[in-house]
């Protein structure tokens, strides 16, 4: 499924995870513009290789993520920062963005990139990279 293509009828933080799993079920019309067949050729020989244990691990292992790191609740990232998120990113339906932006200390922008999914890097890569660029030029 490509990022941020939310099955019909969907609506952002309907339901939570329920809804994530929704939106995740129904097969694109196409391939998005960042994505080439050998793209897709090269992820499904993977996924026939190990199938999505990297993924399912990940989650997996979340509980022991915050146990390991107990002192790292609550902290907040105190370096100068920006925020890039897509308007189509289906993580919204799990954390608002709202709630990730109060982790910063010093976060000098926010920047919600329209009809963009999860993956901004690939799906607006020269968007991104102008931010990027902008916000480094503040320190040079």
């Amino acid at each position: 499924h490509t990022s941020g293509d939310r099955g019909k009828g969907v609506t952002p933080k309907q339901e939570g995870v329920r809804s994530l799993l929704e939106a995740v079920t129904a097969p694109p019309d196409k391939l998005p513009p960042w994505m080439t067949e050998e793209d897709l050729d090269y992820y499904v020989k993977m996924y026939e290789i190990s199938g999505f244990r990297g993924g399912i691990n990940w989650y997996r292992n979340i509980p022991t993520l915050h146990s390991d790191t107990p002192e790292l609740d609550h902290a907040k990232i105190t370096q100068p920062a920006i925020f890039v998120q897509g308007s189509r990113d289906i993580v919204e339906h799990m954390v608002s963005r709202e709630s990730q932006i109060e982790n910063f200390e010093d976060l000098r922008s926010v920047h919600v990139l329209d009809g963009i999914g999860h993956w901004v890097q690939v799906e607006a890569t020269e968007e991104l990279n102008k931010i990027c660029l902008d916000f480094l030029a503040e320190f040079v």
